[in-house]
């Protein structure tokens, strides 16, 4: 078993034995740990209350070396998630990444993401604006996708 196969199982066995609260991940197919789905329920007190949001973990041939690639599956109305792809937009996929990083890490990143965006930070600028304008508004859309699509 190669280190990065390893490093997966510990992963996989993390997961099923001391999940993060409120966060399940596991891969698609016992052939292939480089897939996986996962869930997020959405933080209690904010507008995503009550979702419960899939995301889609891709992780690359050299993780833990280079960051996996997330995003939600239907994406979220959020600042931070690209409409189109889902994709979350967090520093800790990016710049931020390190080998160390664990996936429970990042998924409970993602959980705060959705409990605090950052508008400042918007993938999509016109939500982002929404968010700091009109904030009744965002949380309305935000609130009517989520019991639409967070199930």
């Amino acid at each position: 078993m190669s280190q990065n196969q390893r490093r997966i199982a510990k992963e996989i066995k993390d997961f099923q034995t001391k999940p993060p609260a409120g966060i399940t991940a596991r891969p698609i197919k016992d052939d292939d740990i480089f897939t996986w789905k996962g869930t997020i329920q959405g933080p209690e007190g904010t507008v995503y209350e009550n979702g419960i949001f899939h995301v889609k973990i891709s992780l690359p041939p050299d993780y833990p070396y280079k960051a996996p690639f997330l995003c939600f599956d239907p994406p979220v109305y959020h600042p931070n998630v690209d409409q189109k792809t889902g994709q979350a937009c967090l520093e800790i996929l990016d710049k931020g990444w390190a080998p160390t990083v664990m996936l429970t890490k990042v998924l409970i990143q993602v959980r705060d993401l959705l409990a605090n965006p950052a508008p400042a930070h918007a993938v999509d600028n016109s939500i982002g604006e929404e968010f700091v304008n009109n904030r009744a508004e965002f949380d309305r859309k935000a609130r009517e996708w989520t019991s639409k699509n967070a199930k």
